[in-house]
């Protein structure tokens, strides 16, 4: 039997979080649950914070479940599920199917695994989940700036700034700022692009990770020009959402042929979208 997370459950959460992933404490998964309460969109997206399952009344195992909402083509809003920190206890593993059945359910929402497990992955395809990228694209950014690049300019995000359909809101954007994910405009001769990045270190090197991509030709065209950003303001690498259809960085970085992650539902290929997902609130 599911149950919808509660405030009174979240004792129960935490405990079963920091039992299945025991590389991080109850200190980061109660904190973790609080940033989910005050920064997801899950109120107005009509969406529990996350799903407990109970034998004999007991919880024994827990997803959590991210939400916001997102516009269509047609206009209309559709929720954006991030499956999360799914973790069941082992004598009760032979109910996980069932389990992600139940939580998957609404054929109307959009679903995403950013950090399946090597073993949840094979099962994916079976619940309509498709492979979204290749790993992720690392590029030192001294080196790449080097290139040319012309009539592209980047700034910070305003809300007046207009928004493509499938964006996250103005309003999702403006708090993600206090958790340190940052929206850029950039505006190029073909238009402009939003992008949202975090500073981070990897291996001690301060990155700038994309979190979010409004467009990926965008991105290749004109990378020279965001590394340029990110090199003056002391990040050592920009890293991103690879994609199998295009090259890996060669001399000027790498391709990390990890952290693949999945979706369902109506997603706009060409877009990474990471807000309002453990990516950002949990910080992972």
């Amino acid at each position: 039997m599911l149950k919808p997370l509660e405030e009174g459950d979240h004792s129960s959460a935490v405990r079963l979080l920091t039992e299945g992933f025991p590389q991080r404490n109850a200190h980061f998964w109660r904190e973790g649950m609080e940033r989910l309460r005050r920064f997801s969109g899950n109120v107005e997206a009509g969406v529990p914070l996350g799903q407990l399952l109970l034998a004999k009344g007991e919880p024994v195992g827990v997803a959590l479940t991210p939400a916001s909402l997102r516009r269509g083509a047609n206009g209309e809003p559709y929720r954006m599920i991030n499956f999360s920190s799914w973790y069941i206890q082992p004598e009760h593993r032979y109910r996980a199917a069932m389990m992600f059945r139940q939580v998957v359910s609404d054929a109307s929402a959009t679903y995403l695994d950013l950090t399946p497990a090597a073993h949840v992955q094979p099962m994916l395809p079976l619940f309509g989940f498709r492979p979204m990228s290749a790993g992720m694209d690392i590029a030192a950014t001294a080196v790449l700036s080097l290139q040319p690049t012309r009539g592209v300019h980047l700034r910070d995000f305003h809300p007046d700034d207009p928004l493509p359909q499938h964006a996250p809101s103005a309003q999702q954007l403006l708090v993600h700022k206090e958790l340190g994910c940052w929206p850029l405009i950039m505006e190029h001769p073909e238009g402009q692009t939003l992008f949202v990045y975090r500073r981070r270190p990897m291996r001690r090197v301060p990155v700038a990770r994309l979190k979010y991509v409004g467009d990926h030709d965008v991105l290749q065209r004109h990378l020279p020009a965001l590394a340029r950003y990110f090199a003056l303001r002391g990040m050592l690498a920009l890293v991103w959402d690879a994609r199998a259809e295009r090259p890996a960085p060669q001399w000027w970085g790498y391709r990390r042929p990890a952290h693949v992650w999945y979706a369902r539902g109506q997603f706009p290929h060409n877009c990474t979208d990471f807000i309002g997902t453990e990516l950002c609130l949990l910080g992972v």
